[in-house]
């Protein structure tokens, strides 16, 4: 009886080890498979939400025109976070909408800050996200929607 009861254990044992054994197979494969999914937006960060009204040196980096209005990546300097990226919507109509992607991938993958609507808290027809600091290799875009979406370069 007590020799059954230990093969038994063992058996039991064996076949969790298995199951767990097999557990790290498939999870390993569905690590792969997420790997290879598409590339796009990881989250919806705006990293340390800088706020873009702090900055000094404030210059456009790229425009773009959207549907009768101006997209615009622009950088100043934080006094806290030095180089600073946002998105500038301007001239467009209210409930257009804007946002930034930023990426340290190279564009591959991104974090999107925003959207944020067109809606008379910064002027009638302005919005701007929140500002995302500058780290070596990473790249930034302005993107807006009015009418149709599109986006500056990366840069």
């Amino acid at each position: 009886m007590r020799t059954q009861l230990v093969l038994r254990r063992t058996a039991v044992a064996a076949t969790m080890v298995l199951a767990c054994s097999a557990g790290l197979v498939l999870s390993g494969g569905s690590a792969q498979a997420a790997a290879a999914e598409p590339d796009g937006t990881i989250n919806h960060s705006c990293g340390p939400a800088i706020n873009v009204n702090s900055t000094t040196s404030r210059h456009v980096v790229t425009p773009a025109p959207v549907g009768g209005a101006t997209i615009r990546l622009e950088a100043g300097r934080s006094s806290r976070y030095g180089t600073t990226y946002w998105a500038h919507l301007l001239k467009a109509r209210k409930g257009s909408s804007v946002w930034m992607d930023w990426s340290d991938d190279g564009g591959h993958n991104w974090h999107q800050c925003g959207p944020y609507s067109v809606d008379g808290s910064q002027g009638a027809h302005d919005r701007w996200t929140w500002g995302v600091n500058w780290v070596g290799g990473r790249k930034f875009r302005a993107c807006a929607h009015q009418g149709y979406t599109h986006c500056t370069i990366w840069k």
